[in-house]
């Protein structure tokens, strides 16, 4: 965000700041690696955000009834 309105700033940057952030683009590794990164960041947060989920649902579980699990389980959103 603060780079895309340093950009606007200063339209002048729009023409090297592609080549800083993305030096090799005929080379497919760079495009991988990128990807990979992409992809493990992403997993990170989702499985940090479902042990969050679990580890909420079981102590309400714990504190309430079982049955909230069987209600947060048949939510179509929660699905």
């Amino acid at each position: 965000m603060a780079l895309s309105s340093f950009e606007e700033s200063f339209p002048i940057l729009s023409d090297w700041v592609p080549a800083i952030l993305f030096p090799s683009r005929s080379d497919a590794q760079v495009a991988q690696v990128m990807l990979g990164t992409t992809a493990s960041s992403v997993m990170t947060v989702v499985s940090i955000v479902f042990a969050i989920l679990l580890m909420t649902l079981t102590l309400a579980s714990m504190q309430f009834s079982p049955r909230i699990l069987v209600s947060f389980v048949k939510d179509r959103v929660t699905q």
